[in-house]
Parts: C-alpha cells; structure tokens; sequence
C-alpha cells in the first residue's frame, strides 16, 4: 500500500473500517460473529489480522467484506 510512506506511517492517522454487506461500516478494532479483527500497518503495507474471540474457532465470512482505509494528515 503505497500510500503509507514512511511519513504517513509516523506521524498520521491510520483508521480501518469494515462492513459484513449491509452498508454499515465498523471501525476496528471490532468483535463480529465471534471473530476479533484488528489491524497493523508499516511502510508500504497494512495486515488486517483476524483471531477467534474468547478461543473460539475463526470462522471465514460469509459474504463479501468491504473495507475502507482512510489516512488522516496530522500536523
């Protein structure tokens, strides 16, 4: 992901939102069907990580998951 340089990785803010296919965006970290998902990021690159909650199984989505990354300038 090009667009978090080494300056952006520093000094801005890195905010990551996912939507389960009903329009509705949630800002992670979130908790969802029992799946925590969370997110890291360094030059040049953002993993979205995912972990079964409390223990449990990780369970793949069943449906398409959109995701918006928004990159904030801090000053």
């Amino acid at each position: 992901m090009p667009e978090i340089d080494a300056y952006a990785n520093t000094y801005d803010g890195i905010i990551v939102s996912m939507s389960w296919g009903n329009n509705v965006y949630e800002a992670l970290p979130e908790v969802y069907n029992s799946n925590s998902y969370s997110y890291t990021h360094q030059p040049g690159q953002l993993t979205v990580e995912v972990q079964g909650a409390n223990g449990a199984t990780v369970l793949p989505p069943a449906s398409t998951v959109r995701m918006k990354i928004v990159i904030i300038p801090s000053n």
